[in-house]
This record gives C-alpha cells, sequence and structure tokens, in this order.
C-alpha cells in the first residue's frame, strides 16, 4: 500500500514541481500576492503607526532632507515618489508594501531552493503568498520594505558561500546597507551574518 501511495504521490507531484513549469507557478503566486495586497491595502483602515510615518514622505523629494526623525531616508523619499505616480491614496502610501511584499514571495522561493531543494521553495512561497501576518503589514510604513532588503541580503550570503563568487559578497553588505537605510533596526542583522562569515570561514580552513 505505502508502495502504491508514494507512486501516486509521485505522478501528481512531478508534474507540478517540474523545472519548465515551477518558474510559472511562482510568477503565478506573485502575481497573486500582489492583488491580494492591493485589497488588503485599499481595505484595511490606517493604523496609529502609518498616521505618524505615513503623511511624513508627502514632499520629502522637495524638502532635500535625509531624515525624519529617527529614521533614514530611503523610505521616504521612495514613498514620496510613489505617491507623485499614484497619487496621495492609500494605494499610493502604501505601494511600497505592496511591491516588495510581492517580490518577498519571489525571494523566498529562491532561498528555499537554495538551502533545500525546488520543492521546498515553492510551498515556501505558496505560505508566503496567502500568509495573514504579511498581508497584516501591507501598512504604509517601514517593516515590509527593510525585511525584503534583509532577506534580499541573506539570500546573497547563502549564494556567496555555495558559489564562492565575490560579487554576492559585495551585494549582501550593499542589500543590508538599503535595508538600514529604509529603518536603521536592521542595523541588528548585522552581528548574525558577521558570526556566520566567521563561521564559515573557519569551517571551510
Amino acid at each position: 500500500m505505502e508502495k502504491v501511495s508514494d507512486d501516486t504521490q509521485k505522478k501528481i507531484l512531478n508534474p507540478i514541481f517540474s523545472n519548465d513549469r515551477t518558474k510559472i507557478y511562482v510568477l503565478f503566486l506573485v502575481i497573486i500576492a500582489f492583488i491580494l495586497r492591493t485589497l488588503v491595502a485599499l481595505r484595511a483602515p490606517f493604523s496609529a503607526d502609518e498616521m505618524v510615518h505615513g503623511v511624513h514622505p508627502i514632499g520629502f523629494i522637495a524638502s532635500q532632507k535625509l531624515q525624519i526623525m529617527d529614521e533614514s531616508a530611503v523610505w521616504f523619499w521612495l514613498s514620496d515618489l510613489s505617491m507623485k505616480i499614484f497619487g496621495v491614496s492609500m494605494f499610493g502610501a502604501r505601494f511600497l508594501s505592496i511591491l516588495f511584499g510581492s517580490l518577498f514571495v519571489l525571494l523566498i522561493y529562491l532561498i528555499g531552493s537554495e538551502i533545500f531543494n525546488k520543492k521546498v521553495g515553492l510551498w515556501a512561497a505558496i505560505i508566503s503568498t496567502f500568509s495573514t501576518f504579511q498581508l497584516f503589514h501591507i501598512e504604509a510604513n517601514m517593516d515590509t520594505s527593510m525585511v525584503f532588503f534583509v532577506f534580499l541580503a541573506i539570500y546573497c550570503f547563502i549564494l556567496y558561500h555555495k558559489r564562492r563568487e565575490e560579487n554576492y559578497f559585495y551585494f549582501t553588505w550593499i542589500a543590508l546597507g538599503v535595508s538600514v537605510m529604509i529603518k536603521p533596526i536592521a542595523l541588528t542583522f548585522i552581528p548574525a551574518l558577521l558570526l556566520a562569515s566567521f563561521y564559515y570561514a573557519e569551517k571551510d580552513k
């Protein structure tokens, strides 16, 4: 019975996870993620944090400022740009979270594929697409954008240690630098990457 069950699962799952179709499925998931996050962005009421930070980007580029309160400039600059394109609206204010929240699905697939395999990566992308936790954070704040670039740094870090190409090493710290320039709390990820770097350096010796 177990052998029959395994054969049946292979017949069903193998076409789904075939290399030719996986990219299509991931692209489809990213599109679904974008639609879901857009619907949430258009319907969810503003939170307290959004009432504080969400209005600060308006006119930020013209002001030529480099900082707002204790936050860095990149998110405010990009948010002002998105509101110039889409208007000062719920969609315009939350566009960065929609965009990076959707691209996060692709990123989590790539990370899962590198650490485990494409099946795990696809399952991770599916979970990320429909994650209520992620949908809840589609707001006019820095968190979703910051997390995307932190995970991009982690992905580049994985690629560097697997392939030993120096460009990935530089991309790791560039992505982490961007995340810090979005929200300084991303600095807390630097010790983890440094410790991992020292660990793999000693392991390679």
